[in-house]
C-alpha cells in the first residue's frame, strides 16, 4: 500500500507540475488543463493518504504486537516473570535480576 501510495503521488504531483506549467505558458487554464489538473491534485492526495494511512496501520501493529509479546518474527517473547523485563528468545536467565525466563 506504500509503494502504490507513492507511485500515485509521483505521478500526481508531476501531472500537477505539467499542469501549472503549461498554464503559465498560455497565461490561462484552458478547460483540458483544469481537468488534468483537478485529475492529477485528486491522485496526488489520495497517493498521500494512501501513505498516511500505511505508516499508520505499520505502526498500530507494531505496538499490537509489542502489547501481545510477540517479535517481529511473530513468535513469543522471553519475559522475565519477577521483574517483566522484555528478553531475547532463548536466554534462561533474565540479565536484571538473575531469575529463571518463562514464556509469556
Amino acid at each position: 500500500m506504500f509503494t502504490a501510495g507513492m507511485i500515485m503521488a509521483f505521478a500526481g504531483a508531476g501531472g500537477v507540475v505539467g499542469s501549472l506549467i503549461n498554464a503559465s505558458q498560455l497565461n490561462y487554464f484552458s478547460s483540458s488543463t483544469l481537468v488534468r489538473f483537478m485529475i492529477s491534485f485528486l491522485l496526488f492526495a489520495i497517493g498521500v493518504l494512501l501513505i498516511v494511512f500505511s505508516v499508520i496501520k505499520k505502526r498500530n501493529k507494531d505496538r499490537l504486537d509489542s502489547l501481545r509479546g510477540l517479535t517481529g518474527d511473530g513468535e513469543k517473547q522471553a519475559v522475565c516473570s519477577s521483574c517483566g523485563l522484555n528478553v531475547a528468545p532463548g536466554v534462561t536467565t533474565c540479565p536484571k535480576c538473575g531469575n529463571t525466563i518463562t514464556l509469556k
